[in-house]
């Protein structure tokens, strides 16, 4: 793969280009996707769903609240 060639640009056309350029040429990383599912973004779900084993236990978990 070849570099373009050099090509000389008119002050009048730098300017402009500049001047759109100064607003609007931001780089902006363009996501696939993928990358936008929930199971991509790092931290969306509890931590132990990012584990591979999963522990079985014999008998049920309960979970007790109080309220005040």
């Amino acid at each position: 793969m070849e570099p373009l060639p050099v090509v000389e640009k008119s002050q009048a056309n730098c300017a402009l280009l500049r001047g759109w350029a100064s607003p609007y040429g931001a780089a902006a990383r363009q996501p696939t996707v993928y990358q936008e599912t929930t199971m991509a973004k790092h931290g969306t779900l509890p931590e132990y769903m990012y584990h591979r084993q999963c522990i079985v236990l014999d008998r049920p978990v309960t979970f007790v609240t109080r309220h005040a």
